[in-house]
């Protein structure tokens, strides 16, 4: 079995040095001599680093060049490529490969960890040994996120539903059980039924997207600036609700119109929703249901990096 692994950083590659993590390039074999000890030399392993940084440092050029990285070698006969990444952006890198790449013939795994690999409570190795499980599978396609879960079971996510870290979590969850599989306690791997088809999209992620991102909350009142804005993403109340009483979320919806801005809600609740909700078309607001921000905000992204604006947008982001 052939496995490109691209290093890109994070966590998983760094060691702590004066009280600080930072990338360590002695760090980065760990995962594989440590696979290697427990589970021999089945496994040819191929190396890449395009870059290196923590995630949080992650821009638009670095993400296109993890894509042109994968790009140029999904087809050289792997079995599978697993990218090793911190867990601050791994979602918006998952979701711009999802779309990248969409139901890619080999697995593309997003391997991470809580904490650097020299410490006892890290996932990393748990999740790398995970990804290579899959791999070996040989059932699987396109691109998947493991994370090990409280009782050591490892669940598989496809990016689409996973949603934003909770404040000072390291909790991995999606909108709905979107599960894509688990490696059970008994460490067998059980794929459930969930699946879909994904065309892959041609792109180039512009630097500065012009997205503004606001997340509600009691006094707001609206008066952002609309300078430079292509797009503005409302990330409503765990309820899917906004103040939709409020004359001052009224004019600014009305101020974006105007300057032909789309504006969207994500994570609106499919069936039953409350009265507030039902405002949203009247206001203007483009209602995203059951679409999680970071999924929705990396389609936007693209989508204004293709030139589409205004309802061809809206239009792009829907489909």
């Amino acid at each position: 079995m052939k496995i490109l692994v691209i290093f890109t950083g994070g966590t998983i590659g760094s060691r702590v040095n004066n009280m600080e993590i930072s990338p360590d390039q002695s760090t980065k074999y760990l995962l594989i001599e440590e696979y290697r000890k427990y589970y021999g030399n089945e496994v040819e392993f191929s190396f890449l680093e395009p870059y290196t940084i923590l995630s949080e440092n992650i821009t638009a050029e670095k993400i296109n060049l993890l894509i042109k990285t994968i790009r140029e070698n999904i087809n050289n006969g792997f079995d599978g490529i697993i990218v090793t990444h911190g867990t601050d952006t791994l979602q918006f890198s998952a979701s711009a490969l999802l779309f990248a790449f969409g139901s890619a013939s080999i697995p593309i795994v997003m391997v991470s960890s809580n904490y650097p690999l020299e410490d006892p409570r890290s996932d990393g190795q748990s999740h790398f040994s995970a990804a290579i499980k899959l791999i070996a599978n040989k059932q699987n396609n396109g691109v998947i996120i493991p994370w090990r879960e409280q009782n050591g079971e490892i669940s598989f996510f496809r990016p689409h539903s996973v949603v934003s870290f909770a404040e000072r979590s390291d909790r991995l969850n999606c909108l709905t059980d979107c599960r894509y599989g688990i490696i059970n306690t008994e460490g067998e791997f059980v794929k459930f039924s969930r699946e879909y088809f994904l065309k892959p999209l041609s792109f180039t992620l512009s630097e500065h997207p012009g997205i503004l991102v606001i997340d509600p909350h009691p006094a707001d009142s609206y008066s952002y600036s609309l300078g430079g804005v292509n797009a503005i993403i409302m990330r409503p109340y765990h309820s899917g609700t906004l103040c939709t009483d409020s004359p001052l979320l009224a004019d600014f919806c009305k101020k974006a119109q105007k300057e032909n801005i789309p504006v969207f809600a994500v994570n609106a609740p499919s069936g039953i929703s409350y009265a507030s909700v039902g405002k949203f078309d009247q206001l203007g607001i483009v209602s995203l249901t059951d679409a999680a921000y970071i999924n929705t905000y990396v389609k936007v992204w693209i989508g204004i990096s293709l030139g589409k604006n205004g309802d061809r947008l809206i239009d792009f982001v829907k489909e």
